[in-house]
């Protein structure tokens, strides 16, 4: 975590913090904060550094965090006066601007990964899908991780999903390592020309799929033989080596269609997305977010997404709103790789009342193993006659939900956007 980090002044990381406060944050920090605010805070800054076990490597770089603390707890105590269904509190990562806490941790890269056109939406055949879904009670999510000081959630996020599709094929749990992506998805080419993926420095989890098919004959390490150091560095993977995993495809998601998601959740389990974590994310604590981008919250934009998650599940509860009142709210259940001492231990609960909300929806997508009970592929590969651009042309948002009595035949479906 970022603690360890600054505890220890000598390692690269820390030396970069110390770097990065130099000029912009340290400006940042000091601008809005007198001698006053900082007599007033002071004390308060230190319980917070206790409580988290924080310290840093000379007078000049505590005071500058301590100014940008200060003006994140004016930020926590504003964001109490909105009333809104959400919490936010000075978690370990208090002491960061937002700029610099979101240029180590976001690492969805912006590059246009070409999608080819014959993805398709999960298909079921049961057209109802269930009220609730939460893949943690069936024991195909692993504890959350912490990706640290690198940008790697895109890792994080592939791996979150392979590990769920890989746990209901074999009934087995197991921890695949995100090192193995950040050091040997290096190069590949995308459709704008350039090309993806540089380890801590950005990612795309449809690159990862890809990259585990064509160059790692689809296996992917395990984490206990190849381990997670937060650092770029040489692939070691081995292909005739202890990987496991057998990946034979992906499928993309119908950009933008949230009940194309909530079909893949409901029947397939874990799904990489990406999102924009915007300032809001890094010091949520709890509670329903409810984006309101008119007034700096996430947006849908697909240009705006910057980090890689995984959604695990869905729900419907009571939430105070923020007013002393209760209210019903739908959230998408969303894994984050920033550890258990940020959110709702790992956790967001992400409105399901706000369309795409924060761009969830937009990049969204699964490994396929190798598997004949996955009855997506199944169901495509015994009906090649139904293209997506058959089966999708009568559905505006891109989906669609297979009939109960013939889940294969695209002209039985019905559009439920």
């Amino acid at each position: 975590m970022l603690l360890d980090i600054i505890t220890d002044s000598t390692t690269p990381a820390a030396l970069s913090l110390v770097s990065l406060l130099s000029a912009s944050a340290v400006s940042w920090a000091t601008a809005s904060v007198n001698t006053e605010d900082f007599s007033n805070y002071l004390p308060d800054f230190h319980e917070w550094k206790k409580a988290w076990n924080v310290t840093y490597p000379n007078a000049d770089v505590e005071r500058a965090r301590a100014g940008i603390w200060i003006d994140n707890k004016r930020r926590v105590d504003e964001h109490e006066t909105h009333k809104r269904p959400w919490t936010l509190s000075l978690n370990p990562f208090a002491d960061q601007t937002p700029a610099e806490f979101q240029g180590m941790r976001n690492g969805l890269s912006q590059a246009v990964y070409p999608r080819p056109p014959t993805h398709y939406p999960p298909l079921t055949v049961n057209p109802h899908l269930p009220t609730s879904v939460d893949w943690r009670d069936h024991g195909i999510v692993n504890p959350i991780k912490d990706q640290a000081q690198c940008g790697s959630c895109w890792a994080f996020s592939a791996i979150a999903s392979l590990e769920g599709q890989y746990a209901r094929l074999t009934k087995n749990l197991t921890s695949f390592s995100e090192q193995d992506l950040v050091d040997c998805v290096q190069n590949v080419q995308v459709a704008s020309g350039g090309d993806c993926c540089d380890g801590c420095e950005g990612g795309l989890m449809d690159a990862a799929f890809d990259y585990l098919i064509t160059a790692q004959n689809g296996q992917d390490d395990l984490e206990s033989k190849y381990a997670y150091t937060a650092m770029d560095g040489t692939c070691a993977f081995k292909v005739n080596g202890p990987g496991l995993a057998d990946v034979t495809g992906r499928v993309d998601l119908p950009m933008g269609c949230d009940h194309a998601l909530q079909t893949a959740v409901a029947h397939v389990g874990v799904v990489s997305v990406g999102v924009d974590a915007n300032d809001d994310w890094q010091m949520y604590t709890g509670g329903v977010y409810v984006p309101d981008p008119d007034n700096g919250g996430c947006s849908s934009d697909p240009g705006a997404l910057d980090h890689g998650v995984a959604v695990v599940g869905y729900n419907t509860d009571v939430f105070p709103d923020g007013s002393g009142q209760n209210k019903t709210m739908n959230y998408w259940i969303i894994r984050n790789s920033w550890g258990t001492s940020w959110g709702n231990d790992g956790y967001m609960y992400l409105s399901r009342d706000v369309p795409n909300a924060c761009g969830l929806s937009n990049y969204a997508s699964y490994p396929v193993l190798s598997s004949k009970n996955v009855q997506e592929n199944q169901c495509l590969n015994a009906h090649p006659q139904c293209p997506q651009e058959v089966c999708y042309t009568a559905c505006p948002c891109d989906c669609f939900v297979a009939s109960s009595t013939s889940p294969c035949d695209c002209s039985a479906a019905t559009c439920a956007c």
